[in-house]
């Protein structure tokens, strides 16, 4: 057992970068201003923001990590053109861990999928009032362990990205999905896993097509959890094929104590894009978290 795992814990939180989504994808943040939102404290992190313009404001809903109970919810915060906190509140809570909370505009309404591995499900909800009144629509996968599960439209067929956790698969095993309609039946591609590399495999963020190329940001965890994106050009995506190709990176800024990682990516109404951004530092509270479910499992095996 690595001592270090104990002493050096991972810190999250939601940051705006001065460059659009699109800007990003092809050239990395640059020299861009950075924001923090600093919505994590002593105790949470915040991680895998997504955001949804509403008139002169905009939601964000993102990761909200408890430490001590080592558990995800969906928190969010609404800001108006100045960045300025209007309000925060809890939208999604569960039994199981929830992280990831993917928007997608699906004529003309906001929906929602979050990762819900843990219940073995892949759920669309649907945006009654922005950001916390919400309905399910359709339930897209049961009896897979999905993980960052990214959806997009592209020649009239609805299309779904993500890892799957079973077997310690959830960084390097890219798996791909499609349907006519959002109902389903979803079918599991025949080229799955379609991308296995742990460097680009795991989602990061939506799909975007820029200047006609779509491109898909994935996780670079070869080196360790959430160290930078990867941007890949889709070359291939058919239902009988899928081939990409990585064509850039995108790493955390040089300064600001938030340099040690980024691994989601998302715009931020036109001009401007979402990220997170990792500290690595000791945290009581993750210790203290990860000594209570020691002891849980110690208590299970007696």
């Amino acid at each position: 057992m690595r001592v270090s795992r104990f002493l050096r814990h991972q810190r999250w939180d939601v940051a705006i970068v001065d460059r659009s989504y699109p800007e990003v994808l092809r050239y990395g943040l640059g020299d861009a201003a950075v924001t923090r939102l600093r919505l994590g404290n002593a105790f949470h992190f915040a991680a895998d923001p997504f955001s949804a313009v509403d008139g002169d404001l905009c939601h964000v809903l993102y990761e909200d990590y408890s430490y001590l109970r080592r558990h995800g919810e969906i928190h969010a915060v609404t800001l108006d053109r100045d960045l300025a906190v209007i309000a925060r509140r809890v939208v999604f809570q569960e039994r199981h861990h929830l992280a990831y909370p993917h928007l997608i505009v699906i004529d003309g309404v906001v929906h929602c999928l979050c990762e819900e591995a843990k219940a073995n499900r892949v759920v669309l909800k649907r945006a009654e009032h922005l950001p916390d009144q919400w309905r399910s629509q359709a339930t897209l996968l049961t009896g897979i362990q999905a993980v960052d599960p990214t959806l997009f439209f592209h020649d009239d067929s609805w299309w779904l990205f993500l890892t799957d956790a079973a077997q310690g698969r959830a960084n390097d095993a890219l798996r791909l999905y499609y349907a006519d309609d959002l109902a389903g039946p979803w079918v599991s591609h025949p080229a799955n896993p379609v991308v296995v590399d742990a460097s680009r495999a795991r989602p990061a963020g939506p799909v975007e097509n820029v200047g006609g190329e779509l491109l898909r940001p994935g996780q670079d965890c070869s080196r360790g959890y959430g160290d930078a994106v990867v941007v890949n050009r889709i070359e291939t995506l058919t239902r009988e094929a899928y081939q990409e190709t990585p064509i850039g990176r995108i790493s955390p800024p040089r300064s600001g104590g938030f340099c040690d990682g980024l691994h989601t990516v998302g715009p931020f109404g036109k001009d401007r894009c979402i990220v997170d951004l990792k500290r690595e530092a000791f945290v009581p509270a993750a210790l203290a978290g990860q000594i209570g479910a020691m002891v849980r499992r110690l208590i299970r095996l007696r």
